[in-house]
């Protein structure tokens, strides 16, 4: 409403005459005119992790992902999308089997703050082909939940890690290497 955006504008000018800064410079979030938001900001990046398997048929070695993450960040919330691959983390003297394979994934997640180091909440699904050291695999669905938080959500370079806890919802339709 426009009682609001002139409420943010008092407020910013009533801080840049404290600071002895320019109304530019006391843009944070939650604080821009509607003039001044562009709506919709996509925040591109690598993304890394370690994942630990947990089973009641099969004892499986943990593994590392490592794959394109993107968001399409509003004020109050962010949609995750993303895809890349897992690779085994080879233990010696382990009788584990070994996983690794491709994934994709789609989310949406809401901050819990509107602050420049916000903490967030969310799930999502992840698409996954998953491929055993004995050439079994398959491919399932996962859901997901995530905590975490972001840093320096107000610059154009990011950080953020969350704790991600992921369910199968489909079983793993297993694919056999042909008998020779």
């Amino acid at each position: 409403s426009s009682g609001e955006e002139a409420s943010k504008v008092m407020d910013r000018i009533a801080q840049a005459l404290h600071e002895k800064k320019t109304f530019e410079d006391t843009q944070k979030i939650g604080n821009t005119t509607a003039e001044e938001s562009s709506g919709i900001e996509n925040v591109v990046g690598i993304r890394a992790g370690g994942f630990f398997v947990w089973s009641e048929n099969s004892d499986y070695q943990p593994f590392m992902t490592f794959g394109f993450n993107g968001k399409m960040e509003l004020d109050f919330y962010f949609i995750e999308y993303g895809a890349g691959f897992g690779f085994p983390i080879s233990q010696t003297n382990s009788v584990a089997n070994e996983i690794g394979g491709i994934y994709t994934e789609l989310g949406a997640s809401f901050y819990l703050t509107q602050t420049d180091i916000a903490p967030y909440l969310g799930g999502g699904l992840m698409p996954r082909i998953w491929f055993t050291e004995d050439q079994n695999g398959g491919a399932n669905l996962a859901g997901y939940g995530q905590l975490g938080v972001m840093f320096m959500r107000s610059r154009s370079t990011r950080f953020y890690a969350d704790y991600r806890v992921a369910v199968n919802i489909s079983e793993i339709n297993a694919f056999h290497p042909i008998e020779q």
